[in-house]
Order: structure tokens, then sequence, then C-alpha cells
């Protein structure tokens, strides 16, 4: 049987899908909306980073600014803040300097992307329903945000 739904995703595979999207997503807010009303110039580079890594890609500075959506001496700022709380750590390389997640941040990264996926992978949106009927047929005892009424 050639179903491609019955076929078991490498876990590294999934996360890599699941960050691709958050990127896909993150791009789409910026063009819809303005990369200025929602900033996360963090989650943006911890993204573009988390992908890096995987593809044994080596990041330089400046291309993670600009993957941060933000004018470069704040992204150099955010990334000195990641660098001080260790989730970031920067080498020289051939007078280039060099951005990577850490070894320790790139498994909180996973433990996320994992969580995502399956919570991207378990919600089931019927045809015609909305999300927030399918959350309410799925969970009788709960309300989306928009539905619960106010005190």
């Amino acid at each position: 049987m050639n179903d491609p739904t019955s076929r078991i995703e490498d876990p590294l595979h999934r996360r890599l899908r699941i960050c691709r999207l958050l990127v896909k997503e993150r791009s789409r807010v910026g063009i819809h909306l303005g990369f200025e009303l929602c900033p996360v110039p963090a989650w943006d580079m911890l993204l573009d980073l988390f992908i890096a890594d995987h593809e044994r890609r080596a990041v330089q500075i400046w291309s993670l600014c600009v993957a941060s959506n933000i004018p470069t001496s704040t992204a150099h700022r955010k990334i000195g803040e990641m660098v001080d709380a260790g989730i970031l750590a920067r080498e020289a390389e051939g007078g280039r300097v060099m951005v990577r997640v850490t070894p320790a941040y790139r498994d909180k990264l996973s433990a996320l992307l994992d969580d995502l996926a399956a919570l991207i992978d378990t919600a089931v949106i019927l045809p015609g329903a909305s999300a927030g009927s399918q959350e309410a047929a799925n969970n009788p005892g709960t309300a989306s945000a928009l539905e619960r009424p106010r005190p």
C-alpha cells in the first residue's frame, strides 16, 4: 500500500518541515500586515539558524540581521542579547563573524518544534467548519477566546 499519509516521518525532517512552514508564515504576516507591525526578530533569527544548522550551512551575522526584518543596529543588539543569554554563539571565521545556535538551545528548539508539529498534525478541520467550531466540537467543555462570553 502506497498511502503517503501512513508513512512515518523522520523527526529531523518533521522539525525542518515545521520550521520552514513557520518561516513562510512569518513572511506572509510581514507581506500582508507589515513587518513593522508584528516584529519577532529573535524568533525569525532562531528559525533561520535552526534550518541553517541542519543544512550544515554557516550563517554570517549580516545575513541573520536581514532574516530578522528589523534595522541592522537593532538586530545586532538582539544578537548580542541572545549571545549573552547563551542562546547563540558568535565565531570569527576568516574575517567574517558567524552565528549559530548553541547545542543546548538547539535541543530546546527541537522540543518546541516537536510540540508544534504534534499540534499541527492533530488539528483536524472538517470541511466547512471554522477552527473555533472544530475546537469546540473536539473539546465540548472548551470554547475559543472569541466564543467565550466576557465577564
